[in-house]
């Protein structure tokens, strides 16, 4: 539900009770507020795309978004938390949004022998290029 949704609920609903007299005025004034701002039109929000956004966010999809575990009474729980010992049984198993990043791992001296020695060059420029292309 948007925020505009809530708020055009929320005032149908204030507008629909039987007010005492005591909440009349404070009802009355929360309907012409709600009505006052589902008048404007929503914000445009921008998207931050710096560098520095970016970075951060690479940052934290290698990070676990929550965590699945058991109680003790053998409940499945997904939390954001990695839990305490305390309250959990068995492994706590980290949720991920991204799969972990890998580091490049390369040809070694026993894969390039089992490749013909007239296409090493070959190789190695594949290589060179697919590590550029990985960050790696």
């Amino acid at each position: 539900m948007t925020d505009r949704e809530l708020m055009q609920l929320a005032m149908e609903t204030i507008q629909g009770c039987r007010p005492s007299s005591k909440s009349y005025k404070q009802m009355r004034e929360t309907v012409e507020a709600l009505r006052d701002r589902l008048a404007q039109p929503e914000p445009v929000r921008a998207i931050d795309i710096s560098q520095e956004r970016v970075d951060e966010t690479a940052k934290r999809e290698h990070e676990p978004y929550g965590y699945l575990w058991f109680t003790h009474q053998m409940e499945r729980r997904f939390t954001h938390y990695r839990p305490k010992e305390e309250q959990r049984i068995g492994e706590v198993t980290p949720i991920y949004t991204a799969p972990p990043k890998r580091e490049w791992v390369g040809l070694d001296k026993k894969d390039l022998s089992e490749i013909d020695p007239t296409s090493w060059k070959l190789v190695c420029d594949i290589e060179a290029k697919l590590k550029e292309k990985n960050n790696g």
